[in-house]
């Protein structure tokens, strides 16, 4: 089900955020994910929280001036 797996020409701008101190793993896919998009040429934006963790990167969501 992940989404890298999806990945082809054509997609709409993407959007990746996640906070600097999340799970490893989402971390790692998160990078993952914006290597491949490098690659196949399709425009991304890779937001990282830094010193957030996995749940206060969603609850920073609530502020107006949020990048994400």
């Amino acid at each position: 089900a992940s989404p890298i797996r999806y990945i082809a020409r054509g997609m709409p701008h993407f959007v990746l955020a996640y906070g600097g101190g999340d799970f490893a793993r989402i971390i790692r896919g998160n990078r993952e994910m914006a290597a491949a998009l490098r690659a196949d040429g399709i425009a991304h934006d890779e937001i990282v929280f830094d010193g957030f963790d996995h749940f206060r990167s969603a609850l920073e969501l609530r502020h107006p001036t949020n990048p994400w």
